[in-house]
C-alpha cells in the first residue's frame, strides 16, 4: 500500500451518519513532504466523518508528541500537540473557488485522501517560536552550553566591553 493511500476515506458505500476513522503518524508519514523538519512520535488522528446526501463533515482530533528542533539551541526536544480542525466537503460537479475549510469535490469520487489536510493542520498547529520549556522551577532545559554560547556573543555583553560605543549605549538606555 503507497503511504499516501493509507490515508484514503471510501466515502461512497457509507451510510448518511457519522463515522469514525483511526490514524497513527510517526516519521514515515513526514518523510513524505521533503520540506519538513517535523518528526512524529505516536501522533494519532481521530476523524469523525459525518456523510449527508450533499456534502461531508471532517473533525479532526490530532494529539501526540512532534519531535521539534528548538529554535533557541538548536537541539531536539518532544512538543505536545493537541489540535482540532473541521474541514467540509462539498459535492459539486462545477470547479469552485476553495475557501480554507471548505474544499469541492466532483460527485463521481467515491474516496477523499487526507494525508494532506493532517500535515497541513499540523504544520499550523505548531507555535512560530519552539523552545524547550522550563522545568519545574522555570529554568530553561535548553542545551546548557548552547546558553553560554548565546550569552556570551550577544550584542549586550559585547557592546558593554567597548567603549567606543559609550555614545551608542546611552541612546539604546534611554
Amino acid at each position: 500500500m503507497n503511504k499516501i493511500e493509507q490515508y484514503d476515506i471510501a466515502y461512497q458505500g457509507l451510510k448518511d451518519g457519522i463515522h469514525t476513522f483511526q490514524f497513527k503518524i510517526d516519521n514515515k508519514f513526514f518523510e513524505q513532504y521533503d520540506i519538513s523538519e517535523l518528526n512524529g512520535k505516536n501522533v494519532s488522528v481521530t476523524v469523525v466523518l459525518t456523510k449527508e446526501t450533499t456534502m461531508l463533515t471532517l473533525e479532526f482530533s490530532i494529539s501526540g508528541l512532534l519531535n521539534v528542533m528548538c529554535d533557541r539551541c538548536l537541539d531536539y526536544f518532544d512538543m505536545p500537540i493537541d489540535l482540532k480542525q473541521i474541514l467540509y466537503v462539498k459535492f459539486s460537479d462545477e470547479i469552485q473557488d476553495e475557501a480554507d475549510e471548505i474544499i469541492f469535490v466532483p460527485r463521481t469520487e467515491s474516496h477523499i485522501n487526507i494525508a494532506h489536510y493532517i500535515y497541513e493542520f499540523i504544520n499550523l498547529g505548531i507555535p512560530l517560536k519552539k523552545v524547550h520549556p522550563d522545568n519545574k522551577k522555570g529554568k530553561s532545559t535548553c542545551n546548557k552550553e548552547m546558553l553560554e554560547r548565546i550569552e556570551k556573543l550577544s550584542v549586550h555583553n559585547n557592546l558593554a566591553d567597548e567603549s567606543r560605543w559609550d555614545e551608542i549605549k546611552k541612546i539604546i538606555n534611554n
